[in-house]
């Protein structure tokens, strides 16, 4: 059923949405040889430090080249893979909270498991993680959570009605753990969680919460020290990453109620789209006119704030519902107060693990139908169950054709907010490659109109008179471009690329560009062959009979050679910075 629910996407292709900037513009990935994986272990490429995931990647790349399908398939597979897990995992979870070993239980224990799993695996929610290439790493890191979540249970988990356990070892559970952060860090919520477990249903928490640091409580605690020292070294690495790639905002760009507010947001709107999934959207931009005390923001603070109290309220009765709300809450943390960072308000992908919860509830209601209320009703909800994970599959195969090109996911985020100035800037790149240069003039125009302070829009603008020699205008571009946010890397590439058309005389404010554009993004593998072909007109100067001077012409070309080294360093497949170099070479030589 997940298969066919995600159908859509054996037809996809990547979309010019970071998919761009790490699967078709990325050469380091491709391949398994030394130095390709000492780069995927050592790199935060664009913020996340997740070298499994880059390794899937490669054996992609190995096997289906750049085709988009084969990759597709691959995340697809992984994450039917995670829901056959999560199976296990809330049939374990549900066996404990009932303590449910009678043979007369079991069928009704897998059938509530089996919904749960279906409704995780085939939400619409999920499509994001699953269509979108670039997001290997929620798919993967779900499997290692869920295995790893399953492991414990298998080592910790009561057998018997008597609560005889198995106490087997943790050696498992810690590897996949590992196995988990290194395919994306936010997994580092686990040690959190499986605190959860113990307290219900494993009850391996008892008494009031002085009784749970003594006695054989305290190995609850002792046990996780390697799960919490593994996360702490796990978010450090996350958290530099993403300053790294300059992905975290500052207080002063984003300020504490504007954070509360989001903080209060999040939870209640992903619980909203788990009932009810449609409007679903690639991107909820934060607005230009963000007010934290906007109606969305006021109603959902007053929605978590009573449903955490009844939660409470109803703690003894209900146990299941506190460690689920808690939970959830505990999933969402890594994107919550401290580390917001980019240009969305939510995103559909966060909900990968942190609603998996919802969904073991639902499995949770249907089984206390089975056992409270008889066969009957049991039958019927059951029934109901399917009626809704039919309704769900067909509602995840229309979203996943949303992720079938750029052109189509720009169109659904406009269809869902229509002053969307990041869909209207990436739908006015798509008209540039489509040389549809008058519409995509109109797009930016539009664009900007709603946000005149975007860098990335003035680059892109300025790319779109490029392409028709309009370098007079698009220089303009560039330089506001760079005006507005003076570590945009390629708005510094294209300012020289201009300056070259228009002004190569120039050549000192050229070559400073560059430079500028290297050091924001030393692995801008084009940004040094442009630097290596302004040097090698810069020596060409200095080779004329108007200003001979081989000295300063050799160190020009040396400096040449250079760049164009760091730049097949960066893109082995540069066959153009390979055939100069050689060129150059013999310069140097003939040189006096």
């Amino acid at each position: 059923m997940t298969v066919v629910a995600f159908r859509p996407t054996f037809s996809n292709g990547f979309v010019r949405w970071d998919d761009d900037v790490n699967l078709l513009g990325n050469p380091h990935y491709r391949g398994l040889g030394p130095q390709r994986i000492r780069w995927m272990f050592s790199t935060t490429h664009e913020g996340p430090y997740q070298p499994l995931s880059w390794l899937t990647y490669a054996l992609d790349y190995k096997i289906w080249g750049m085709n988009p399908v084969g990759y597709h398939v691959t995340s697809l597979l992984l994450h039917v893979a995670g829901a056959i897990v999560f199976f296990f995992v809330a049939r374990w979870l549900l066996r404990a909270a009932i303590g449910a070993w009678k043979p007369d239980m079991q069928t009704a224990v897998s059938v509530a498991a089996t919904v749960a799993a279906l409704l995780f695996a085939v939400h619409p929610l999920r499509v994001e993680s699953v269509a979108w290439a670039t997001e290997r790493r929620d798919v993967l890191s779900g499997l290692f959570f869920f295995l790893a979540v399953l492991s414990y249970l298998r080592a910790r988990a009561p057998l018997t009605p008597s609560g005889e356990s198995r106490d087997g070892s943790l050696g498992s559970t810690f590897l996949l753990f590992v196995a988990a952060l290194l395919s994306k860090g936010t997994t580092l919520v686990l040690p959190l969680i499986l605190v959860m477990i113990d307290f219900y249903p494993l009850r391996r928490l008892r008494g009031g919460i002085t009784a749970w640091f003594s006695g054989f409580s305290r190995e609850v605690w002792i046990e996780k020290i390697p799960f919490v020292v593994a996360s702490i070294l796990a978010g450090l690495m996350a958290i530099r990453g993403q300053m790294e790639a300059g992905a975290l905002l500052g207080i002063e760009e984003r300020g504490i109620p504007e954070r509360i507010a989001v903080s209060l947001y999040s939870p209640a709107f992903f619980l909203w789209k788990t009932i009810v999934p449609v409007g679903l959207s690639p991107l909820y931009e934060w607005p230009r006119d963000f007010s934290p005390v906007a109606w969305p923001f006021l109603l959902s603070g007053v929605v978590i704030v009573v449903l955490t109290a009844l939660f409470i309220r109803f703690r003894s009765a209900w146990p299941a519902g506190l460690v689920l709300w808690i939970g959830y809450v505990i999933f969402l943390l890594p994107i919550l107060v401290p580390f917001q960072a980019g240009v969305h308000l939510v995103a559909d992908r966060y909900s990968y693990l942190s609603c998996a919860g919802w969904a073991l509830l639902a499995g949770g209601f249907l089984l206390w139908c089975w056992r409270r209320r008889g066969v009957v009703l049991g039958a019927g909800m059951t029934v109901i169950a399917s009626a809704i994970i039919a309704l769900l599959v067909g509602l995840t195969y229309r979203q996943t054709l949303v992720w079938r090109d750029t052109w189509t996911l720009w169109s659904q985020v406009l269809t869902v907010d229509s002053k969307c100035w990041h869909a209207l800037g990436g739908l006015g790149t798509e008209l540039r490659r489509r040389e549809e240069y008058d519409k995509a003039i109109e797009t930016f125009t539009e664009a900007l109109r709603i946000n005149p302070d975007s860098a990335e829009l003035y680059n892109n603008f300025g790319s779109v008179y490029t392409d028709l020699g309009q370098h007079n205008e698009a220089l303009r571009l560039y330089r506001e471009a760079v005006r507005k946010n003076d570590r945009l890397a390629a708005a510094h590439y294209n300012l020289a690329g201009a300056l070259l058309s228009l002004n190569p005389d120039r050549i000192g404010e050229i070559i400073d560009h560059l430079e500028k554009a290297i050091a924001i993004s030393p692995s801008f593998s084009q940004a040094h062959h442009r630097l290596g072909n302004a040097c090698v007109l810069m020596a060409r100067r200095y080779e004329s009979q108007e200003r001979r001077d081989p000295e300063q012409a050799r160190i020009f070309y040396e400096k040449a050679l250079s760049a164009y080294a760091l730049a097949l360093r960066f893109d082995p497949s540069d066959r153009s910075a390979l055939d100069t170099v050689r060129q150059v070479e013999n310069k140097l030589q003939m040189l006096p």
